[in-house]
């Protein structure tokens, strides 16, 4: 069975601004596992507005927008709505709570 993980926004963000480091390396090693279809990938539709306006702010508006436009085209990686009824699960999730 493939397992499931959320990912985070520094996932995206970390290779394209070229960051030199195990977290950027790390990202870049998850991103292929992601490709690979060896895990099943969620992350929020905020996550795009993040990646989007820090590329932008370290890299440009062009980088910003191309890595905004990947993260939407990203293989295997469903985008999860972010609204009052997933923070309520994922609180209780962080909680412990059914």
């Amino acid at each position: 069975m493939v397992e499931s993980i959320y990912v985070d926004s520094n996932a995206f963000i970390l290779p394209v601004i070229g960051e030199n480091s195990k977290r950027a390396n790390g990202a870049t090693s998850l991103l292929r596992m992601i490709d690979a279809e060896r895990a099943e990938a969620f992350t929020s539709v905020l996550s795009w507005d993040e990646v989007r306006w820090i590329v932008t702010k370290v890299l440009g508006k062009a980088d910003g927008a191309a890595a905004g436009r990947k993260l939407l085209g990203f293989p295997h990686l469903h985008l999860v709505e972010a609204n009052s009824a997933v923070m309520s699960a994922a609180s209780r999730c962080w909680s412990g709570t059914p």
